[in-house]
Formats: C-alpha cells, structure tokens, sequence
C-alpha cells in the first residue's frame, strides 16, 4: 500500500483498511444524468475504463462490488434524480438534504442550518 491519503497512513495493512470502511456510515450520492463519456473531467484511463463508461456506470460498479462482496454492508445508495455531475443539483435536493442533515430533513432545515453556520462566521 503506497501513497496512501494521510488519514490512512497508520493503517498497516488493506484488510484492516477495507473492514474500517465497511464498517462506517456512508452514503453514496450519484446523479441519475452523470453519464456522459465525453465529460472533460472524466478519467479516461484503461483502469477507469475498465470500471465503467462513465460516472455513474463506474459509481454503480463500486457499490453493487462492495454489496457483493460484504452482504451485510450497510451504506446507503442515493441517485439523484435529474443531478448530472453538479453538487449543488445533488446536494440541495431530496437524497442530498437527508444524506447530509437527517432522513428527515426538507430544504427548509438545510436553509436554516446554512443561515446558521452563515451568522457564525466561517472561521468559529
């Protein structure tokens, strides 16, 4: 395992790596319309390729390989209608508000939660 992220750095080795990602909460959040292969900023190497034509294909690969491999994985799978690859069409709709404030969220508690942060100042 080399040029790992920093916050990987203490892990010794890929098993225990993969077993603490399991083992978290996490949420995917894929656009329904992030598929387009000609999308400049998509990775076009043979190893992306192979994964996938693009984002979405390649996001769906992850996760149903991940299902498959650990059965009792408990992250949670959000597409979002309409999103293509844009984050605040995936962040500031249904799956995007709940993925980030609750499952029950609407957009009016991810407002007030801005308005909030926003009256604090960015550096509190």
């Amino acid at each position: 395992m080399r040029k790992l992220p920093r916050y990987a750095g203490a892990m010794h080795d890929a098993a225990t790596l993969e077993r603490r990602y399991i083992g978290r909460e996490v949420v995917y959040l894929a656009g329904e319309r992030d598929c387009d292969p000609a999308h400049v900023a998509l990775d076009r190497s043979c190893a992306a390729s192979a994964q996938g034509p693009h984002r979405l294909a390649r996001a769906l690969t992850c996760y149903a390989y991940l299902r498959a491999r650990h059965p009792q994985l408990r992250h949670t799978w959000f597409e979002v209608r309409g999103a293509g690859h844009n984050a605040e069409a995936t962040f500031l709709f249904g799956p995007g508000i709940r993925a980030l404030f609750g499952a029950r969220a609407t957009i009016d508690t991810a407002r007030a939660a801005s308005r909030a942060q926003s009256a604090g100042g960015a550096d509190d």
